[in-house]
């Protein structure tokens, strides 16, 4: 595994230690994601665990309230993107998923 990385001078939104993850880690994520997603699409994960799920994205602001399945699969889609642009796997952070969310002070519409 990679030696982890500190930033000096965090910004305001930074957490804890300012932690940058190692390549591996990332990796590791858009995978367990993609398995996630994969899953919720297939059915095989409880119905409970997919709400408990969805309400972080809500929490986030990256979900409405009266969220769908579908909508729930695009913002994952979403992660999975943002993680393939960190790696370097592709060049550009496509638009956001065909379910966007309303940004609930202005109406826009915005991915993750």
């Amino acid at each position: 595994m990679s030696e982890v990385e500190y930033v000096e001078e965090p910004d305001d939104e930074a957490l804890g230690p300012s932690v940058v993850m190692d390549r591996d880690t990332v990796e590791m994520l858009a995978g367990v994601v993609a398995t996630l997603q994969g899953h919720i699409w297939a059915g095989t994960v409880a119905p409970s665990d997919v709400r408990r799920l969805a309400r972080k994205f809500v929490e986030a602001g990256r979900l409405d309230e009266d969220w769908t399945e579908q909508q729930l699969r695009s913002r994952l889609e979403d992660l999975i993107f943002a993680m393939q642009f960190a790696l370097g796997r592709i060049d550009e952070l496509p638009g956001p998923a065909t379910s966007p969310v309303r940004d609930p002070e202005d109406g826009r519409e915005r991915g993750l």
